[in-house]
């Protein structure tokens, strides 16, 4: 992210804008929505879980799958929580479970996680 500048404007109106624009963005900047990390391609083997690691530091608001690569049937990607549906005990603030299903091949595929 670009680092703000420390300016001071000719007038006190001018100045008073720019605070609040450098406030505002500067709050932006902070959302996880300003965040959002691709992590992949990931090889998932069918039917198998598998733990991505997504370096966020925290449980994510939100994984979301791309488009799968390399799959020989229509299926489906889930995401897991720890230990959810036969899912495997993990930290959630140092990765993500997905499994591949019903693709009848290993397919590759990327992630947004925030």
């Amino acid at each position: 992210m670009i680092a703000l500048k420390s300016i001071h404007l000719g007038s006190d109106e001018a100045e008073l804008i720019r605070q609040n624009h450098a406030q505002a963005i500067s709050e932006l900047q902070q959302m996880p929505s300003a965040s959002l990390k691709v992590v992949g391609p990931i090889t998932l083997a069918d039917n198998v879980f598998v733990l991505v690691p997504h370096g966020l530091g925290r449980v994510p608001s939100l994984v979301i799958g791309g488009l799968p690569n390399g799959a020989g049937a229509a299926g489906i990607t889930a995401i897991f929580h720890s230990g959810q549906l036969g899912a495997p005990t993990f930290d959630e603030t140092k990765s993500f479970c997905v499994k591949a299903n019903l693709y009848s091949t290993t397919i590759t595929q990327s992630f947004g996680v925030m």
